[in-house]
């Protein structure tokens, strides 16, 4: 049992376009500013931004497949696009993926890269890189996308650990510093 390489070629170069229509053209002022927030207000905001970017990356997927003539599975399909918007939302939350870079940074030493300016990169960074997972399981037949889909999880479950606890321990040493 494989992905279909042609599948995964096509959903990969349609995916691509509509994150940046989602991200760009799509995502209003207001869910720009606020999908970082720690409120109800701004997980709101997260959640319509990749509702719309999710919705631009469909119609993008469904114009490659009808105009090539290429059948897709919409189960897989759902779950590919699936894996792309959980892993979008959880890096827009913002403090997210900051613990990620921080959690890496006796590796990387990018959180000043990250706080000076390169938050955006990451990000960007980040969306393209799953985008290859999301289009391996639209690719797949239904048993290995679902399989797929739930690796993708594990793997963002790690992350969502690794980022939690670095968040926690600097709050932690910016707590201590305070203290003095």
């Amino acid at each position: 049992m494989h992905a279909d390489p042609i599948v995964f070629l096509l959903t990969a170069a349609a995916l691509v376009p509509g994150h940046y229509l989602g991200d760009y053209g799509l995502q209003t002022d207001e869910q720009a500013r606020g999908k970082g927030a720690c409120t109800h207000e701004g997980r709101k905001a997260c959640a319509g931004h990749v509702a719309s970017l999710t919705l631009a990356q469909l119609v993008m997927l469904a114009l490659v497949a009808v105009v090539t003539g290429t059948a897709m599975d919409p189960v897989a399909v759902a779950l590919g696009l699936g894996v792309n918007a959980v892993s979008h939302y959880w890096a827009d939350r913002r403090a997210t993926l900051r613990g990620l870079v921080l959690a890496d940074e006796r590796r990387s030493s990018k959180i000043g890269f990250f706080d000076g300016g390169g938050a955006e990169r990451v990000d960007q960074a980040w969306h393209k890189v799953w985008i290859v997972p999301a289009a391996l399981v639209a690719a797949s037949p239904v048993p290995l996308a679902l399989a797929l889909a739930i690796a993708a999880a594990a793997v963002l479950a790690v992350c969502d650990i690794a980022s939690w606890r670095a968040r926690r321990a600097e709050q932690f040493r910016n707590q201590a510093a305070s203290a003095v």
